[in-house]
């Protein structure tokens, strides 16, 4: 029994072991050559994003229709050494190290220049065409003469909306601070000038781009789209509308700077020449009869103007009104060709 599983088990006479284990043993390869080697996972990764920027690259360089000659494709570039990245890419490559990465960042740099460059040139043709227009204000006939209009703010709504609210600021103290050299009286009327201003413009600005980047508005392409308006007109649209409500907050907000801002200071200044509360009042009267003769209408809406906050209901609101709203329509006209001008390349 026992001899039997001795040989049952064993292997024949002459052949030395198992063959299975031998045959086995036989197909085993050399330690080094066992299993094929593997990059780490570092190292793969690595080669994922430098194969991902350089994805980038190109389809930057296709998007902005450059020669296709001077663009290499990913396979083309990989399969030359040391054409992507110097070290290829089995070598881990720093950002700063990277060519592709430091032209891109040499393009940006050169882009904000060029971008802050036209922005300086918007602000400085804005506050010359603001000064310009401030000294030209004129006087609406069949008005009081304290009332004198000018389109000033139309190159600070400009600046504002185009470059930066803050230099639409400055560039309506700017303004004024230059009117005043050359108009010394003209003090008493700079801050209710600078306040409404300021409210006009910032109301405009906050409307604009909060409607440019609402979530109710995230679909405007489509609703563009299916108005049949143009990007331009679109925006177009807004700062008409955006200007419009400014303009009406500012028209009502006249009515309290003019009465407790402009006219004190009025006074005090030029009380000397019989400048005070009945004067004026005899001004909105006389000026309030000659529009009744121009359009008798009148008088059946407004039977008289027996009060100076009548005066300023009638004649400041409106006119206040009809200014800004002006500014607001030269301002839609010129603000697209000068957007395009600030993104162009």
């Amino acid at each position: 029994m026992s001899n039997y599983n001795y040989h049952h088990h064993s292997a024949p006479p002459g052949r030395g072991g198992n063959p299975r284990r031998k045959k086995r043993k036989a197909r085993r390869r050399p330690k080094d050559m066992r299993y094929k080697s593997k990059p780490s996972g570092a190292r793969r990764y690595n080669d994922y994003l430098e194969r991902d920027k350089y994805k980038e690259y190109v389809q930057k360089k296709l998007d902005e229709k450059d020669d296709f000659s001077t663009v290499e494709s990913y396979d083309s570039a990989e399969s030359k050494k040391g054409t992507l990245i110097s070290g290829g890419f089995g070598e881990a490559v720093k950002d700063e190290n990277n060519p592709y990465l430091i032209a891109e960042k040499e393009e940006r740099k050169k882009a904000r220049q060029e971008e802050l460059l036209r922005k300086c040139v918007i602000t400085i043709l804005g506050l010359i065409l603001a000064i310009g227009l401030n000294i030209f204000s004129f006087h609406v006939p069949f008005t009081p003469r304290i009332i004198n209009i000018d389109f000033s703010a139309f190159p600070e709504m400009l600046v504002a909306l185009s470059v930066n609210p803050l230099i639409g600021f400055a560039v309506i103290v700017v303004k004024n601070a230059i009117y005043l050299l050359i108009r010394p009286g003209a003090i008493s009327s700079i801050p209710n000038k600078i306040i409404l201003d300021c409210v006009f413009v910032i109301i405009s600005w906050v409307l604009f781009r909060l409607s440019m980047k609402s979530k109710l508005i995230e679909n405007k392409n489509e609703l563009r789209q299916s108005r049949g308006l143009s990007e331009k007109d679109y925006s177009t649209a807004l700062i008409i509308l955006s200007g419009a409500v400014g303009s009406i907050v500012t028209a009502a907000l006249s009515v309290f700077t003019v009465k407790y801002l402009l006219l004190p200071h009025l006074y005090s200044h030029f009380a000397a020449e019989g400048f005070n509360q009945t004067t004026v009042l005899a001004d909105y009267k006389r000026a309030y009869f000659g529009v009744c003769r121009l359009l008798p209408f009148v008088g059946s809406i407004t039977p008289s103007v027996d009060s100076i906050n009548k005066g300023l209901l009638f004649f400041n609101v409106p006119l206040t009104l009809a200014k800004y709203f002006v500014c607001t329509l030269l301002t839609s006209l010129v603000y697209s060709p000068i957007e395009e001008y600030l993104k162009r390349k």
